[in-house]
């Protein structure tokens, strides 16, 4: 397990067998701030690991709740900004959005995830 989520037993064993110059493949998917850059991945993978780690997924009950919920919108909405053709967490990205009461904004959210997978 990771902040960004859970890694299986197989996937740790092709970690072992993996050559020393496809580490850096590994590293880069299971640390979250694996690179020095401030960029896509970046803000992407703040949104996972506050989303995995901090995320209690029900309707907001505080204004702790209400803000953490927008800090992730506000991460993943700078991520594909600067980069519209990465794995985005599209399900969980509406269910935040509409836990939020931002139905609107959530419904366009679900179109474009539509569009992105076609």
């Amino acid at each position: 397990m990771s902040p960004l989520g859970f890694w299986s037993r197989e996937w740790f064993e092709s970690v072992l067998e993996s050559q020393k110059e496809g580490l850096f493949e590994y590293g880069s998917v299971f640390f979250p701030w694996w690179a020095r850059e401030t960029d896509a991945n970046f803000y992407i993978n703040t949104a996972k690991t506050l989303m995995w780690i901090e995320c209690p997924w029900h309707e907001p009950t505080s204004e702790d709740e209400i803000k953490l919920y927008r800090i992730i919108c506000e991460l993943l909405e700078k991520a594909y900004q600067l980069d519209q053709e990465m794995d985005y967490p599209w399900d969980e990205w509406v269910e935040l959005l509409t836990l939020l009461g931002e139905t609107k904004k959530a419904k366009q959210m679900d179109w474009a995830s539509t569009q992105s997978s076609i």
